[in-house]
């Protein structure tokens, strides 16, 4: 049993067979359970104490969030998509804003290129990202509110 449903979920690069939709599925309820694990966690250790009118007349302002968090997460995404066009190659033609870039990789590098440019692209990202987290810097989410 455990063979067959192994054997079902592996990748392959075939037309015939995808199996990218049912990892997608797989996935997403993956994430979702541990977030649902996450939240309850959280929400119990930390006790919520309601704000008092006085704080709440001033309106909310958020925190200010890490630079590194933004970056790290585009490239994550940019990484998950490299993988996804590494196992499930485009053909082209290719249409979009990015057509003439994907054309350029695909006829530079073959049909692997597309993955060689994003995951190029996600590498720079973490760079990036472990750079920010050196340095400290944080983006401002108050939108110019003083």
């Amino acid at each position: 049993m455990l063979h067959s449903f192994a054997a079902y979920i592996t990748l392959e690069r075939t037309a015939s067979k995808p199996r990218m939709p049912v990892l997608l599925l797989l996935g997403s309820l993956f994430a979702l359970l541990a977030f649902i694990i996450w939240e309850r966690r959280r929400s119990a250790n930390d006790p919520v104490t309601p704000l008092p009118r006085a704080a709440l007349k001033g309106g909310w302002r958020p925190k200010q969030m890490p630079k590194w968090r933004v970056s790290a997460s585009l490239g994550l995404m940019l990484g998950v998509l490299a993988f996804v066009e590494w196992r499930l190659p485009k053909s082209p033609p290719f249409t979009g804003r990015w057509s003439q870039v994907i054309s350029f990789f695909h006829t530079q590098f073959g049909a692997d290129g597309v993955a060689y440019f994003w995951a190029t692209l996600a590498a720079v990202l973490f760079l990036v990202a472990v750079l920010q987290y050196k340095s400290g810097a944080h983006v401002s989410n108050t939108h110019g509110v003083q």
